[in-house]
């Protein structure tokens, strides 16, 4: 039997900041290139999207100090909090910072604190959040031999299905295919709520780099032999809600009631950091996990 190898990074991030009328002032200001000790900044001139403002990131990356893109910032100065009437400043870090390696286990996520710190952003919350968690193992096709399998009960969405005809809300699996054969089975896994709440998905990763041609992905996984992917997306107010109630993460930071975002953002860059393994496995286990008939023991995805 190989050995299960799993590596976790974020992959896809926003970090919601507040910025004070000078902080506003000084990003106004900024027209073309603006450059500090570590990092660039560039005004877009026709921002896409929603925002009024957008401004694009640059860091000097530590592995060969060429300047790579580290993410845009964003913000109109109507929308501020009503409290202290700061700005808020939304910060979208770009892919390829969670797969560019810096010191031991560490990608360069590490940077966006010092950022925000020399523009005066405070961190508000983390608005979006992508936890990927790749492996040796096609967890799709595990999940699915599990679904069909007699001595398992599927617990999809904290719901039991005890009845095998019902049809499972929330859960699809789709493939890929060519004119030979089924192929590139994935998995999607939503949870039932108005606002779409978080989801997982499982695919094959090695396929999607192949496709993309994101070549620092792959050399990020060169550990890993054909991987899989699982993938959980979560909202501000799923991680405000870990960060309050999760006793192994408590108990991890000392019993601490209120995590800061800065140091959310630094255990993220860190792909050892047991954060990952505790956020991932809290919200999967929400979404997916299964009972044995005969010892009533639950199971999580991992052990099927």
């Amino acid at each position: 039997m190989k050995k299960i190898k799993f590596k976790y990074t974020v992959d896809a991030l926003t970090v919601c900041y507040l910025a004070d009328a000078a902080t506003i002032d000084y990003l106004n200001a900024v027209k073309s290139d603006y450059g500090f000790e570590n990092f660039r900044l560039y005004r877009k001139e026709n921002p896409t999207g929603k925002f009024d403002n957008e401004i694009q990131v640059t860091v000097q990356n530590p592995n060969d100090s060429e300047y790579m893109h580290f993410g845009d910032l964003y913000y109109d100065e109507g929308r501020h909090d009503k409290e202290g009437g700061n700005t808020y400043v939304w910060f979208r870090v770009e892919n390829k910072v969670f797969y560019t390696p810096f010191l031991y286990n560490t990608n360069i996520l590490l940077f966006a604190n010092t950022i925000a710190g020399d523009l005066n952003l405070t961190a508000n919350n983390i608005t979006t959040l992508d936890i990927a968690c790749d492996s040796n193992v096609n967890w799709s096709r595990r999940i699915k031999r599990a679904i069909f399998d007699e001595n398992l009960l599927p617990i999809v969405n904290r719901k039991a299905y005890d009845n095998e005809r019902e049809q499972i809300q929330g859960l699809r699996f789709s493939y890929g295919c060519n004119q030979l054969k089924m192929n590139d089975l994935s998995l999607y896994i939503k949870q039932n709520t108005k606002d779409g709440g978080f989801e997982l998905k499982g695919y094959d990763k090695g396929t999607e780099i192949a496709a993309s041609k994101k070549e620092y992905i792959k050399k990020w996984l060169e550990s890993i032999k054909n991987p899989h992917r699982l993938e959980i997306h979560l909202k501000n107010e799923h991680i405000r809600e870990f960060c309050a109630n999760s006793p192994l993460w408590h108990q991890h930071y000392f019993n601490q009631r209120q995590i800061p975002p800065s140091v959310l953002l630094e255990s993220l860059s860190d792909s050892n950091h047991p954060l990952f393994e505790i956020m991932f496995m809290e919200y999967a286990n929400r979404l997916i996990h299964f009972r044995d008939k005969t010892t009533g023991q639950e199971l999580s995805i991992f052990e099927v």
